[in-house]
């Protein structure tokens, strides 16, 4: 077979037009879908909610098999914060090669930025690592 030496015209890909498929109802796996679609088009995920019409489009339902409603999946959303009890902790230590200062763990990150200023007052070096910790805990969202 001969290779092709010369232009071709573009290859056009039909746009499809059909509805998007409707859940059936009763069915949770349909249920799970059509909530996962919801979700992807609210977080502006085309590819996602294409993939969940692919799914919904070629979803077995047998005849007189029915899922349970038990067996939906349910997609909760969750939120981290800082614990009430707890606060954050601020430490730091010089980033010159030479230096071997650290600052003491404190709760007032303010107070860490002090010390890093009053180091580089006395030794002249200017880079530091800062690290922040806190404890959190992760609850539905309301």
């Amino acid at each position: 077979m001969k290779p092709i030496t010369y232009a071709q015209p573009p290859v056009v890909l039909p746009l499809r037009t059909d509805p998007e498929p409707a859940p059936v109802a009763d069915c949770g796996v349909c249920a799970a879908l059509a909530v996962q679609r919801r979700e992807a088009r609210l977080g502006y995920d085309g590819s996602r909610v294409s993939d969940c019409n692919v799914e919904l489009r070629n979803h077995p339902h047998p005849r007189g098999v029915g899922m349970s409603v038990k067996a939906v999946l349910r997609y909760v959303s969750y939120v981290m914060h800082r614990h009430p009890s707890a606060e954050t902790t601020a430490t730091a230590r010089c980033l010159n090669p030479d230096c071997h200062w650290t600052a003491p763990p404190t709760g007032n990150a303010d107070v860490c930025t002090d010390m890093c200023i009053q180091h580089t007052g006395r030794t002249g070096h200017m880079t530091f690592l800062r690290e922040f910790s806190e404890v959190a805990v992760v609850e539905r969202a309301p």
